[in-house]
């Protein structure tokens, strides 16, 4: 059953809801007053992320759709991580333990850990 704040609901080919493993929110902040407000979900079930946006994105004060993303009731999904949170992602040549601690079992697996 989706999450009731949930704007669109992503689905498989055959119409079925899918089982989301992992979800993180994503936060968006307002460029003057610096007021922080959740707008959407990214998630990944092992195979395929998802980025949806919640209904709180539709009552933000000067908010606009994120780049490549410009329909708030679709669900977006991909293979691989959407460019948008990819250039977000901590980079794996941080200090292993900074790495491991952010990366670790918290939310999306990433593709690759720093060498031990």
């Amino acid at each position: 059953m989706p999450a009731p704040d949930v704007l669109a609901v992503a689905s498989r080919p055959n119409g079925r809801s899918t089982d989301v493993t992992r979800r993180l929110v994503v936060a968006w902040q307002h460029p003057v007053d610096r007021s922080i407000e959740p707008i959407g979900f990214l998630a990944n079930d092992g195979a395929i992320y998802r980025f949806t946006y919640i209904r709180n994105a539709l009552k933000v004060k000067d908010f606009r759709p994120l780049l490549g993303f410009a329909d708030l009731r679709c669900s977006y999904s991909s293979e691989n991580l959407f460019p948008l949170f990819a250039q977000r992602a901590m980079d794996p040549r941080r200090p292993a333990g900074d790495f491991r601690f952010f990366s670790g079992e918290r939310w999306i697996p990433l593709a690759s850990e720093p060498d031990q």
